[in-house]
């Protein structure tokens, strides 16, 4: 596991671990419903959203309470004594409880950021999700169950392995809305991969050139332009041209020194 991430297992006694569970999955715990998902890219577009219930959410700068404190955060003592003697925290932000409503297949959301300054965040499970939890480094860690490694060539096996790494040409695995595939065409997947995503590299950085270049309307014009050795310079060939009311990408120059260099422009339609 990367220094960045850590994993303790059984990490409360017996008794305080039921005490936690009993109330977040008895009717005194109340829920409210947020709809929508943050990304850590900032796109908070998926709409299938979750339930939260806070005990505690306070301003990064001031320390007030930004909603009212759940009278319910004494039953978190014990699991906040024990998170201190693991992590030296300044200063608690936020502790919520959030509950994914069921879902037919896996669905794993892109990554999440809580704060965009640096922070520690701790995720204490309560009951299995029936999937794994992935960490930026490309690291899954089952929560329902863990596999053996058999002893081989000398070294100790591993009969209650729960991590494993994932290396993929796709973002994520399963695919969900929104995926993108890093070869350059559409490949063929297979479950439980998923279905094939239309983000592929062809089509996010070259298909919207071609379908410019190759559309039925597009023209080529050729004209006597005045450039100077900055203009030259500056330029770039993914620039566009604003000519007469219509938009150009500029195809060949034929540039000489104190003279009208000759342009071929592409009309982009």
């Amino acid at each position: 596991m990367s220094e960045k991430f850590k994993i303790l297992d059984n990490f409360l006694d017996k008794h305080n671990f039921l005490e936690i569970k009993k109330f977040i999955m008895s009717p005194r715990c109340q829920w409210r419903f947020v709809d929508f998902i943050a990304h850590k890219d900032r796109r908070d577009n998926d709409k299938d959203g979750y339930f939260v219930h806070s005990f505690t959410d306070r301003d990064p700068n001031t320390l007030k309470e930004r909603l009212q404190e759940s009278p319910n955060l004494p039953i978190l003592s014990n699991l906040m004594k024990k998170i201190k003697e693991n992590v030296p925290y300044q200063d608690i932000l936020r502790i919520r409880s959030s509950l994914y409503p069921r879902r037919s297949s896996q669905n794993p959301d892109p990554m999440h950021l809580d704060y965009t300054f640096p922070h520690n965040v701790c995720i204490y499970y309560v009951n299995t999700n029936n999937g794994y939890t992935m960490f930026d480094n490309g690291e899954k860690n089952l929560t329902s169950c863990t596999y053996f490694i058999p002893d081989q060539n000398g070294v100790l096996g591993d009969a209650f392995e729960n991590q494993f790494l994932q290396f993929s040409h796709l973002t994520n695995i399963p695919t969900i809305t929104g995926s993108r595939d890093f070869h350059f065409g559409e490949c063929q997947l297979i479950l439980p991969v998923g279905s094939p995503v239309n983000d592929n590299l062809f089509n996010l950085y070259w298909l919207p050139y071609y379908s410019e270049l190759y559309n039925p309307d597009t023209r080529i014009m050729t004209i006597k332009v005045n450039l100077s050795p900055s203009d030259i310079n500056t330029f770039k060939f993914n620039d566009t041209v604003f000519i007469k009311n219509r938009t150009f990408r500029v195809n060949k120059i034929d540039y000489k020194p104190n003279d009208l260099a000759t342009v071929e422009f592409i009309l982009i339609p």
